[in-house]
């Protein structure tokens, strides 16, 4: 009983291999006559019964001369696109299986449809054209998705174009799948030198007869570094703060020495208000260049504001190590040493008449004391109203008259 069974299973398959033979067989026929329409509705719900078997080549390639159109009648629109896809699925599909029934003729309207954009791009280069020579790559690009050199130049018009939405999708296409390496190989047909993205892909070209001198590459780190600040000047110009973070984060992580990047950050955070981010941000920049000034001041505002005195304080004495002419540190520092001024005067009127009275007030006038070098620092820097305004209010404090009236 067993035996019947794989005997009718058997016959049934064979007789399905051979309907779908005769089917295809019939769109061909269709195709010589050109009558493409009816070629196009005869093969649908053929891709099922050709998928895995021997006839799945032939398939993909009267797909494609579907979609070719009549190869003498250039009146008709022809869908380079489909035909392109197709025609490369019948290349992709021999090179699986080692059969070459349509390799060559597929390989030969591959030409054609290259040699039709090419002459496109030329027209609307010439032209300076980027949007349609970008539509044409793109085009390219669709047909054959594991060429580099195609989707660069895809992004290179979007730039020129000014497309910045499409210039930021496609810069985070190449970021995504760009390697370490790229594989080359020329064209047989252009005499180009295109670029993959895997080896496999690479290699898959020149078995399939379409290419030939294969190489490859080491990509230059500096081009990812390019493509993420590219993407971060678009973010920040669209005000996508969490797209510009996200970007940010991603950079600091693939490139842990550049500080533009760790200063970016930072300078993003701030934007989102967060101050205790700010401050750890800056600090991570900090680690990385220790000399820059005005981070160190920024550490000293934002410190100041948290209160954090001592930390404020260090950071602009930092500041005024690394720039001794750094106005801004020395008004600033002496507002956070004067900043106490309320609460011991507070204190001080409470213990008037008491033994802890000249005390405090001591305590109050080595805080002017401290304060005023700085302030007069400043006014020596740059002498404006504010700053002198200051000075003569802590000259009258500890009882220096004089000073006040000579400024």
């Amino acid at each position: 009983m067993k035996k019947v069974i794989t005997l009718i299973l058997g016959v049934s398959v064979s007789f399905s291999v051979l309907a779908q033979k005769k089917e295809l067989k019939s769109v061909e026929k269709l195709i010589k006559r050109s009558n493409f329409t009816e070629a196009a509705e005869s093969i649908k719900g053929l891709e099922s019964l050709a998928k895995d078997t021997e006839y799945e080549s032939y398939y993909y390639f009267l797909l494609g001369k579907i979609a070719f159109g009549d190869e003498e009648d250039a009146t008709v629109d022809k869908d380079y696109k489909t035909a392109g896809i197709n025609f490369y699925k019948t290349l992709d599909v021999e090179y699986k299986t080692g059969e070459k029934d349509y390799s060559e003729k597929a390989i030969s309207y591959l030409n054609i449809i290259s040699d039709s954009y090419f002459k496109k791009l030329a027209e609307y280069l010439k032209k300076e054209d980027y949007k349609n020579a970008g539509d044409v790559y793109e085009t390219l690009y669709n047909i054959r998705p594991e060429r580099k050199d195609l989707l660069e130049n895809v992004l290179n018009c979007r730039i020129n174009e000014k497309n910045y939405p499409a210039v930021a999708k496609i810069t985070e296409k190449m970021l995504k799948i760009l390697g370490d390496k790229t594989y080359s190989a020329i064209n047989k047909h252009t005499l180009r030198n295109n670029e993959f993205f895997k080896k496999e892909d690479r290699d898959k070209a020149i078995k399939e007869a379409t290419h030939i001198t294969p190489g490859e590459t080491e990509v230059n780190k500096a081009l990812r570094e390019e493509y993420y600040n590219n993407l971060i000047v678009i973010y920040d110009q669209q005000g996508n703060i969490e797209k510009e973070l996200v970007k940010l984060k991603e950079a600091k992580k693939e490139f842990p020495k550049n500080v533009k990047f760790f200063e970016n950050y930072a300078n993003v955070i701030y934007k989102t208000g967060d101050k205790e981010a700010y401050v750890k941000a800056i600090e991570e920049t900090l680690e990385l260049d220790p000399n820059n000034k005005n981070f160190w001041y920024n550490l000293g505002v934002i410190s100041q504001n948290l209160g954090n005195t001592e930390k404020a304080v260090a950071a602009y004495d930092k500041v005024i190590e690394l720039d001794p002419k750094y106005r801004n540190a020395y008004i600033n520092k002496g507002v956070v040493i004067i900043s106490q001024e309320q609460d011991i005067v507070k204190e001080l009127n409470k213990n008037r008449g008491t033994k802890k009275y000249s005390e405090i007030k001591e305590k109050l006038n080595n805080m002017y004391l401290d304060a005023i070098p700085l302030f007069e620092k400043a006014y020596e820097l740059k002498k404006d109203e504010e700053v002198r305004s200051n000075l003569k209010a802590l000259y009258k404090a500890i009882n220096q008259p004089e000073k006040a009236k000579n400024l």
